[in-house]
């Protein structure tokens, strides 16, 4: 209890702001715990050092132990408020030290992940140092251990796709950087393997995509019965897996509003994991191949040489995010602190919390497939894919696979398989190229009635014959050009589909003056102030549409508002819905769900709107093999798009030339998401002439290499003009 008096009694409220705010951050690797004694001193102390009475002073104590920048950037000005900043620092506060109790079987375990899982999605380098002294690494190892594989009665033995489970796999990525992985035992990294296996390879039970692959057109228009009655079903259920929204959507409160987020997959992180793992073990190297390619020049001989597998084993395809403990905002980088505080969508943003920007936005926004009325911010960052990359993907035992497609229950045979998965190297260089409005974009591939699952996944969602001239095969479609552009037009029509290839550092040719979704939004705005303006300047004895009673009935206030609605219509033209305009400025009034602007919030008060509309309507990518590497693990063209709803990137990788020495190749499609802006992971499968069969499939992992890359290639298309599409790849 409360002393009834202390000497610090007579102090000025402001002199024991100071005191309080300083002595709360004496300890800035925690929870401001040395705050509590000074509460207890005395009566008056304490009520005026209450949180209730004093959010200003908490919130300041926020900003200097916890990354606050993020939540501004995504939030608004909401998460600025004093209010929300003192509420955060008691959710934060409360969440570390259940984690420093070690009790990995706490009831009330999944509220604190929710905590820290946006807390490490927040961290700029103080929330690392806060997360480190809760010791969050080696609880989520002991869970690991421990909890990952717990309660398997209730599902036949197999793993739990539990929320506990998914949150803790995620966090453990957030937590790791190399040189963890280099000081761990194999013992454990064994042990571990072990355990992330199922959930890293079977997807027809632990799917990594928010919606299954083979949909483009989303939000989805039938019924969920409609899909399940063309799904197959299996001894996990139907395939694909259209799981329910609501068991998905976890609900917290979050910088002083309530915010719903969906369950990131188990099945995506366990691949980030597994291959990271996986990859620090020695690539084995075959006996009696040539040194380097020179020496298997001299022998006539073709295929990987030894000098290859070198370059194999030297890469690194799991990036991890920063493992700075200290913000970089501490350093005096004005311009660089002014571009990290909007919300540019910038594949440069600086800082480590803007690389889970989409990846926020993912979560936040992609809860539910059959909503068409909730917004979000951009999914995917244009320009992401652009580059290149190197990685892996491993081929896991066809026998177990089936035998685990086919299995009810998780046999010993399924939990210590006799033969692990293999490894094959993926490099390729990737182009993206951006529709931009008011271009149209080239269709997708259109649902067919008789078979809503097939939406073109196996073609990466293009309509048919458009890939073919790429792959230098005949096609209804006419010849690819690259002078700083793709042009696409089909044989025997006029409409022709422009996209701009990117390059980084050089605007596209957005203009807001021709943008439709930059003159939709001003319309939008512009009916909704005339509406406004309308409706106010009614004079006093017409009455007021806020206020019924002025009128002489119900139906006369109602007369006048559709006057006014009349009118404002009339002025925007037939061509434009003037309800919906409303509604989607309405949306967009909460800017953490635009994606067409962003919130520079430098104190509790202001908040400056900046457009950002980048003009994309829709991406595709093309990519090949560089020729040093289609001689060593075979010749390959890639073409691909990015789903538009959640980010999902399709890519099909075909065979172009195997050469001398290597095994016949299949077309693969790879599909999956860019995470924490570094990774590119998802699952691999055969390109097959049935989309209801259930694939072989495995996870795969790439990341972008040195940015050089990029900047070399944007050199090389700024001097060509009028080429072929497969100029500039490997040829036979």
């Amino acid at each position: 209890m409360a002393s009834p008096g202390s000497p610090l009694d007579v102090l000025p409220s402001d002199v024991l702001d100071h005191i309080a705010f300083y002595v709360a951050v004496a300890e800035p690797t925690g929870p401001p715990c040395p705050l509590l004694p000074l509460l207890t001193t005395s009566s008056r102390i304490h009520y005026h050092l209450s949180i209730a009475n004093n959010p200003h002073l908490y919130a300041r104590i926020f900003r200097a132990n916890f990354d606050h920048r993020a939540p501004a950037r995504r939030f608004c000005e909401e998460a600025a408020y004093a209010s929300a900043l003192a509420s955060q620092l008691v959710h934060y506060s409360r969440a570390l030290f259940h984690i420093k109790q070690a009790d990995i079987y706490s009831p009330d375990l999944l509220h604190a992940f929710y905590r820290l899982f946006a807390l490490s999605i927040e961290n700029d380098g103080r929330n690392a140092r806060l997360l480190q002294w809760a010791a969050l690494p080696q609880f989520l190892q002991r869970y690991i251990r421990h909890r990952l594989w717990a309660y398997r009665a209730d599902s036949n033995g197999w793993p739990l796709e539990s929320p506990e489970n998914s949150f803790a796999l995620w966090l453990y990525f957030f937590s790791l950087d190399q040189q963890t992985l280099a000081q761990q035992s194999e013992q454990d990294r064994h042990h571990f393997l072990f355990l992330f296996r199922p959930f890293a390879f079977y997807n027809f039970r632990y799917p990594p995509f928010l919606v299954p692959d083979n949909h483009v057109h989303l939000p989805l228009a039938a019924h969920p019965t409609l899909y399940h009655d063309h799904s197959a079903i299996t001894p996990h259920g139907f395939y694909p897996l259209y799981r329910s929204p609501d068991s998905l959507k976890h609900s917290f409160e979050h910088f002083g509003r309530r915010i719903a987020i969906a369950e990131p997959p188990i099945g995506l992180v366990a691949k980030l994991l597994y291959v990271a793992l996986h990859e620090r073990y020695p690539i084995v190297i075959p006996d009696l191949i040539p040194r380097d390619r020179h020496e298997a020049n001299a022998l006539n001989v073709g295929g990987p040489t030894i000098a290859d597998y070198q370059e194999f084993a030297n890469q690194t395809a799991v990036q991890f995010p920063a493992p700075s403990h200290s913000s970089w905002r501490d350093e005096p980088d004005e311009e660089g602190g002014r571009i990290a505080d909007t919300r540019p969508w910038r594949i440069d943003g600086k800082g480590e919390s803007a690389r889970h920007d989409n990846d926020w936005e993912r979560w936040r926004g992609c809860l539910d497939p059959w909503d068409a009325t909730r917004t979000k911010g951009p999914v995917y960052t244009p320009g992401s894919l652009s580059g290149f990359w190197t990685g892996q993907y491993l081929v896991p035992d066809v026998e177990n696979y089936h035998v685990a497609m086919n299995s009810a229950a998780f046999i010993p045979r399924l939990e210590h398989p006799a033969v692990m998965a293999s490894v094959v190297p993926l490099f390729f260089r990737l182009r993206e190229h951006h529709c931009v409005s008011p271009a149209v974009p080239l269709p997708h591939t259109e649902v067919r009635d008789n078979d809503p699952l097939d939406e073109g996944v196996m073609n990466a969602y293009f309509p048919r014959g458009f890939p073919d001239a790429y792959l230098g095969l005949p096609s209804s479609f006419s010849e690819i050009r690259r002078d700083g552009v793709l042009r696409l037009r089909q044989r025997g029509t006029t409409q022709e589909y422009v996209y701009e290839t990117y390059v980084e550092g050089r605007a596209n040719s957005h203009d807001e003056a021709t943008c439709e979704m930059c003159r939709y939004e001003a319309e939008g705005e512009r009916a909704a102030r005339m509406a406004e303006e309308r409706e106010s300047s009614v004079p006093p004895s017409e009455g007021s549409v806020g206020d019924v009673s002025d009128y002489e009935s119900e139906s006369e206030a109602e007369s006048h508002v559709e006057r006014v609605r009349r009118d404002v219509q009339s002025a925007l033209g037939d061509q434009v819905d003037l309800e919906e305009l409303i509604d989607d400025v309405s949306r967009q009034g909460d800017c953490s769900d635009d994606s067409a602007s962003i919130c520079d919030t430098a104190s509790d008060g202001g908040t400056e709107i900046i457009s950002t509309c980048s003009g994309v309507l829709d991406i595709i990518v093309t990519g090949e093999t560089l020729p040093h590497h289609a001689l060593a693990w075979g010749d390959f063209r890639i073409y691909g798009r990015v789903r538009a709803w959640d980010g999902l990137v399709v890519l099909v990788r075909a065979p172009i030339w195997n050469g001398p020495g290597l095994p016949p190749h299949d077309t693969f499609i790879f599909r999956g998401y860019v995470v924490a802006g570094r990774n590119l992971v998802g699952s691999w499968r055969h390109v097959t002439g049935n989309i209801h069969s259930i694939p072989l499939e495995g996870p795969f992992v790439v990341s972008k290499q040195d940015a050089r890359e990029g900047a070399e290639e944007g050199a090389r298309e700024d001097g060509e003009t009028a080429q072929g599409p497969g100029d500039g790849g490997p040829q036979a």
